[in-house]
């Protein structure tokens, strides 16, 4: 009996001391090697940190601006999520006609809006290069709205 326990014992602390060395694979399927995996286990890796984003200008009647840096990190080679911040600004000329009540003609003023949108997105790769990705974005948007209460033009 005591062959038997101490046969069971020197198993599991052999697949213990074998679990630590566990080897870690990249995503064609090969062990990264030693050195970097002790690199892998620090925890942070400034490496797998990701950037991007988009941007647009426009000039005109519709003038628009917009700016949307985004920054994530990369868990896996298969999930990435991060957070972003985008701005947003619009001018439209022309926008809100408004009756002047000496002249009866119209006046024309523009819309001026400005929208600030942080956001939280993930990505995660499902099959070679088709993702599942989601975004939950937060507007918030300010912005002058012109009335015709007895406008004089003065």
């Amino acid at each position: 009996m005591k062959y038997v326990i101490c046969s069971l014992l020197l198993c599991v602390g052999m697949s213990v001391a074998m679990a630590q060395d566990a080897p870690i694979y990249n995503s064609s399927g090969r062990d990264i090697g030693k050195e970097k995996r002790k690199h892998v286990e620090k925890g942070f890796d400034p490496s797998k940190l990701v950037f991007g984003g988009g941007g647009g200008l426009s000039f005109g009647d519709v003038t628009q601006v917009s700016l949307a840096p985004l920054i994530g990190y990369r868990f896996s080679d298969e999930f990435v999520a991060g957070i972003g911040l985008g701005y947003e600004y619009l001018r439209i000329n022309n926008y809100y006609p408004l009756v002047n009540m000496t002249t009866q003609q119209y006046d024309y003023f523009p819309l001026v809006s400005q929208i600030f949108a942080p956001s939280l997105w993930a990505k995660y790769l499902i099959w070679n290069h088709i993702y599942a990705a989601g975004k939950f974005e937060y507007d918030i948007m300010s912005y002058k709205e012109y009335y015709n209460d007895g406008y004089t033009g003065a």
